[in-house]
């Protein structure tokens, strides 16, 4: 259909989204034993739950030397990850696409890429969180709080926190002389004449190249207005960059460090995701005057029910692509779909990209297609069509209502358009950032068609608005194709001695817990322990910091039945009822609705 109908996404786990989607999309009735019984969709769902039980010792293998986990067998979840998404849903869920596009939009709704790009690593992911029968959490005090107590632990090991200045580059120790028989030289520099950086690496390392070849990092230069520099220990100190792996080794490793020693491993076959922006509202009212909830609503083009032809001849089922109407645009497939204009006549040429965030970076070609397809189209925000991701943080934080009476927040994500930015055809992909006014033309036009998005979803909202932002385009990480799962060099540590990558980019972008998984990751490179700790001891960061660090005053009780935590920010809780017990609960047949409580997606 041309208008899709949200599906409310209710917690409860596989058991609730099988009777919904049997009620909602015509799926088979689950098993009255608790089992799959006729449900394609919980047949499925336990699918990539069983897939996703070795997801932990595939991301453990960011940290340990390939030659070491060389030796063990391939696990499921690794072999996915090279694989496509579209593969398996078509296999597990040949008969019924409504279904089929409700899992494609569970597996991948914060990229606008197609299970047709998409790995299915980060898919079955996905859809296990989705289905987590607890629903999702969110800190009391909202993310700040967790700001709050890390600082405190920060500040009493004695370190010291900076913002307000971003990094503008890395500090290299200097080169000194070796002596070498010249190989290995002569190897990179022919590998150099050819202009390719992953080439000289690749040369490099066949004949023996290691990180010792290579200059350490021993510190960085602020951002600001002195150029201020902060060093590290040079033997022992060390860098973690949070900033993903293109901003990191395109845009902060000075360019005569990278064109000599080149970056990550596979890099440079990757690409950006396009960059996102974000409209942050200030609605009048609360969360129950306004009729909102803490349930996040998406509308996933990517996951567009697919058009199945049957063949005439045969009577064989052809099944369509998901997403296929919906485009997706350069970078690996995502963006790019909705309203595409023509570009003007003679643009697309080779360009420099200097405006991309860091100097004398490479030269590259702007892309011609952003729509996937051929004609030199240009990417618009189309209202009712385009990627689009609406949230309520304050009604998620119990204690917002205390703190921030008469007031809700919305926070209303879309893709830049391409009036803010650029894609670049360079290796590795990347998109160039245009620099805009607040309130300017271009943008000032995407956030009026944006909220009158917003209003026709939430027509409750109308007149409510006190106060409209925007922030952005921001950068958002590699695209979750399977040639990022792929990349030998997408891992903890880095080329270079000193400098270790964490956050999301080395599991599943976009997601808070695997940020934390990331962050745990880069912490044990860091910490250098080995393959044996990891795999034999069962030792890690974790577990020395349960072993030797004293459990922090002021805790839970020691009262089982009396759970009193000090909270950095105290509320009152409101009487909420159980979600699983609502799920398990006949009566709760509100999911059916077309109302806007729990994770929504688009159903086309």
């Amino acid at each position: 259909a041309d208008e899709g109908s949200p599906f409310v996404l209710r917690a409860g786990g596989a058991g609730t989204l099988a009777r919904d989607a049997s009620m909602h999309l015509g799926d088979g009735w689950p098993g009255e034993d608790g089992g799959a019984g006729n449900s394609t969709a919980a047949v499925y769902a336990n699918a990539c739950d069983s897939v996703n039980a070795a997801a932990s010792e595939y991301y453990l293998s960011k940290i340990l030397p390939e030659s070491a986990y060389s030796l063990r067998a391939k696990t499921s979840y690794q072999e996915s990850s090279v694989r496509y998404a579209s593969g398996f849903l078509d296999k597990f869920l040949p008969f019924n696409a409504h279904v089929r596009s409700l899992l494609a939009g569970m597996g991948m709704k914060d990229e606008n890429i197609s299970p047709g790009r998409c790995s299915m690593a980060p898919h079955v992911s996905n859809v296990c969180a989705a289905l987590c029968p607890e629903g999702m959490s969110y800190p009391v005090g909202g993310p700040r709080a967790l700001c709050k107590a890390l600082e405190g632990a920060i500040l009493q090991c004695g370190g010291r926190i900076v913002t307000g200045a971003p990094v503008k580059e890395l500090i290299f120790e200097e080169e000194k002389k070796k002596k070498k028989d010249g190989k290995g030289k002569k190897a990179k520099q022919s590998a150099k004449k050819e202009g390719d950086d992953a080439a000289a690496t690749a040369s490099a390392d066949a004949s023996g190249s290691d990180t010792a070849d290579k200059p350490r990092v021993v510190g960085v230069i602020l951002h600001d207005s002195k150029n201020t520099a902060i060093k590290i220990h040079p033997s022992s100190g060390a860098i973690v960059s949070h900033v993903g792996f293109i901003p990191t080794f395109v845009h902060l490793v000075p360019n005569d460090v990278r064109n000599v020693h080149g970056v990550p491993r596979g890099l440079p076959a990757l690409s950006e995701r396009r960059p996102l922006v974000q409209i942050l509202v200030g609605l009048k009212g609360t969360a129950d005057e306004l009729s909102v909830t803490g349930a996040d609503f998406y509308r996933l083009p990517n996951a567009r029910i697919a058009t199945d032809e049957v063949d005439e001849v045969t009577g064989q089922v052809k099944m369509g692509e998901i997403g296929s109407d919906g485009g997706s645009g350069g970078g690996g497939g995502n963006g790019g779909n909705g309203n595409e204009e023509e570009t003007k006549e003679g643009e697309g040429g080779d360009n420099d990209i200097d405006d991309t965030g860091g100097p004398g970076q490479h030269r590259g070609k702007r892309s011609h297609s952003k729509g996937g397809g051929g004609g030199g189209r240009r990417y618009k925000f189309d209202r009712g069509v385009s990627w689009m991701k609406i949230a309520f943080p304050s009604a998620k934080d119990p204690s917002w209502e205390e703190r921030h009476p008469g007031m809700t927040t919305c926070v209303i994500t879309v893709e830049a358009e391409d009036d803010l930015v650029t894609m670049f055809d360079s290796k590795p992909r990347v998109y160039s950032i245009h620099p805009h006014k607040a309130g300017g033309g271009d943008a000032a036009r995407m956030v009026d068609k944006v909220m009158r998005d917003l209003t026709e979803n939430f027509p409750q909202l109308e007149g409510k608005v006190e106060c409209i932002g925007l922030r952005g385009p921001y950068r958002t990480g590699l695209s979750h194709g399977p040639e990022r799962y792929a990349a030998k060099g997408v891992r903890a540590d880095s080329p270079y001695p000193g400098l270790y990558v964490g956050g999301s980019e080395l599991t599943v972008g976009d997601s808070y817990s695997a940020s934390m998984v990331g962050s745990w990751l880069a912490a044990n490179a860091v910490c250098g322990y080995s393959f044996l700790d990891h795999l034999y001891l069962e030792k890690n960061v974790t577990t020395d910091l349960e072993q030797f660090l004293d459990e922090p005053a002021g805790g839970m009780s020691d009262e089982e039945d009396d759970e009193e935590y000090v909270l950095a920010v105290p509320y009152k809780l409101k009487d909420v009822p159980d979600p699983v017990m609502m799920a398990e609960d006949e009566g709760g047949k509100k999911g059916g609705e077309k109302g806007k409580s729990g994770v929504t997606g688009e159903d086309e």
